[in-house]
This record gives C-alpha cells, structure tokens and sequence, in this order.
C-alpha cells in the first residue's frame, strides 16, 4: 500500500500493470486484518490512474474483473469472533468495501447493477448495504453513471420512502405521540424511521443533487401519486451518518439474497 503511494505513478508510467498485481493480490483474501487493507490499496491504485499524465486504459480494461473479485464481499458478512484482539467491525469491513467500490466511474458499469440488484434483496442487512453503497455511488461516480440507471433507483427509493413516510404518519398518530399533523417535526418522523427507510430517504437526496435539479422532478410529475410524498423527504434533515450505522445483529440472519 506505501509503495503504491509513494511509487504507483511511476511505475504506471513505465508500463508496469498495476490492477493486474491488485487483482492479484487481493483475490480470495479473507482475513478481516488484510480486507481492510486490500480496500485501501484499491482505492490507492485507482486514484494511479486519475492521476495527470497516467493512462487509464488498464484500469479501464480490468474494470469488471476488479469489480467481481469486490464483489465477492458484498454485502458483508463478518460477526468478530469472541476474545477479538483485532477490534475489526463488520461496519470497518462495510465502510472500506463501499469507499472502494465508487472510487472510480470505471467501475460503475459493473457496480452499479450490483448494487441494484440487492436492493432487492429479501435479507435486510443486504439491502441497508446497498443503500448505503448506492450513496457512495452517487457520490463517487457522477450524474451520468446514475442517470443510465435511474429507472431502477427511483422506483426502488421510491417504495422505500413512501414506507418511511408510512411509518411517519403511524407515529404521528399513535397515542401519546407529541407531534400532530398540523405541528410535527419532519426530524422527529425520521428520528422514527425504520434504519432502511431512513437510509433510502438520504439515498434519494444523494442522487437528486448527484443528478442536478429539475431530473427528480420530472419522474415525479410521472408519478404524480407520490410526489408529495417524495418533495417531503428530500426536504427532511437526515440523521447523522453515524446513527444510520449502528452494529447489525447478524446472529438472527441464516443467509442473503
């Protein structure tokens, strides 16, 4: 990982392959010490080839396969073993397969199907995963990479924040609830999201400033039924990042899909 720092532009320029030794390197690695770095050092190779002067054309080439050997990983599954020394957390293992997963729009061909096709997933901590990935993505990839799939991201963020809403508009009601329809604060009804419906609400906000203004609009206005639903949770604060995150009890999970 130093030596790719300090050394991967040079190498790069005098033809040495970088995301052949990368691939290699990391391929089939499956103790949580070494994942941790193998993140890290995809994001160091990549960030080689954005670099002025490099040729990107190796790490466009060996995009997909780079992609399938992370894929490999995703969604995580890591419960720490009892007595760890390591103090290696499964969100550590989500953080860093997410940052390297969108850390180049050469990757989001491949990624971004992927992520999609766990959205739908019946196992609720792959769908958080990808969720959470999907922001990364918007963040990472840009609006061109999003849009060519946009049919798909809206109608999945879709259904997740009309449940948000949903839920919302129970707690509001419920008994003893301090909020009223008139009064209720758009942060308490998020504070009461389920941690998904929350996760999909900042998804959507992700992607409506990744794609620029009027591109959310215009899906809206094709599905008028939940636009207003929608408008409300693009303006709705969204937790910190660090209360979306909290431990998942994977104990209770025998599988994902």
């Amino acid at each position: 990982l130093e030596a790719v720092q300090a050394f991967g532009a040079a190498a790069a320029s005098s033809g040495l392959d970088l995301v052949d030794g990368l691939i290699g390197a990391i391929d089939n690695e499956k103790d949580p010490r070494c994942l941790l770095l193998a993140f890290q050092l995809v994001k160091a190779v990549v960030a080689v080839y954005h670099s002025p002067g490099i040729d990107p054309a190796p790490l466009e080439a060996r995009s997909e396969e780079l992609v399938e050997v992370l894929s490999c990983y995703f969604p995580v599954t890591f419960t720490p073993p009892k007595n760890d020394t390591h103090r290696i957390t499964r969100q550590m293992l989500e953080d860093g397969l997410e940052a390297a997963m969108s850390c180049s729009p050469f990757l989001a061909k491949w990624v971004m199907p992927l992520v999609l096709d766990k959205l739908s997933s019946t196992y609720a901590p792959a769908r958080e995963d990808a969720l959470s990935t999907l922001r990364h993505c918007c963040r990472g990839f840009g609006k061109e990479a999003i849009r060519d799939h946009l049919g798909t991201v809206w109608s999945t963020l879709r259904t997740e924040v009309l449940s948000a809403a949903e839920a919302g508009a129970a707690h509001e009601d419920s008994p003893g609830s301090s909020n009223s329809r008139s009064g209720g604060s758009s942060l308490a009804l998020t504070q009461h999201m389920p941690r998904r419906a929350a996760l999909a609400v900042a998804a959507l906000q992700d992607c409506a400033t990744a794609l620029g203004a009027g591109t959310l609009d215009r899906l809206a206005l094709a599905d008028v039924s939940v636009m207003e639903e929608v408008r409300s949770a693009l303006s709705t604060p969204v937790l910190d990042p660090a209360s979306l995150m909290e431990p998942l009890d994977l104990n209770s999970n025998g599988g994902h899909g």
